[in-house]
């Protein structure tokens, strides 16, 4: 059963997608507290940054969600999440620099709306294209490879901040 479902393209696609997703995901979790610390922000600011991160996502992927149970375009819907999330990323990375917690926290919106939706988005795509194998079989594999690149970002993240330089980030 599990060696049909590695042997399945469209999957291990989908696979490799979900962890490099997931494991940013992770990997932000992991470094967002040094980062934001670094670049000035207190505590509960970083608290409220990371919160408004994941209710925007929630929320996108609600909408996301119900889109999808109309349209059922699951390949549109996980290449625009892909690039979205890039660049939101990218921009990101930049708008950090100003020190600015309302530039920061906007862009902290954008990335939620544009990251956290493609849990849900590629698990179902998965089943989907898996169908008939267990969806347990599936979500357990893609959770795998997001738990795995996690480890390998969180750890390359939290190792980037021992750097002498990294943390003087401002």
């Amino acid at each position: 059963m599990l060696l049909k479902v590695v042997k399945n393209k469209q999957f291990v696609l989908i696979m490799l997608i979900f962890g490099c997703l997931d494991g940013v995901f992770i990997g932000i979790g992991v470094v967002l507290d040094p980062f934001f610390d670094a670049i000035g922000f207190g505590p509960s600011q970083i608290s409220a940054l990371g919160g408004i991160f994941v209710i925007c996502g929630v929320l996108s992927a609600l909408v996301i969600g119900y889109v999808l149970d109309k349209t059922s375009k699951y390949l549109i819907t996980m290449r625009s999440i892909c690039i979205g999330s890039t660049l939101l990323f990218i921009i990101g990375y930049a708008s950090f620099a100003t020190g600015n917690i309302y530039i920061v926290g906007a862009n902290i919106v954008l990335d939620g709306f544009a990251l956290v939706p493609f849990l849900p988005v590629c698990i179902a795509f998965a089943a989907e294209v898996t169908f008939p194998m267990q969806e347990a079989v599936v979500v357990g594999i893609l959770q795998m490879s997001g738990q795995i690149t996690g480890l390998i970002f969180g750890f390359v993240g939290s190792l980037a901040f021992t750097i002498k330089g990294i943390s003087d980030y401002r």
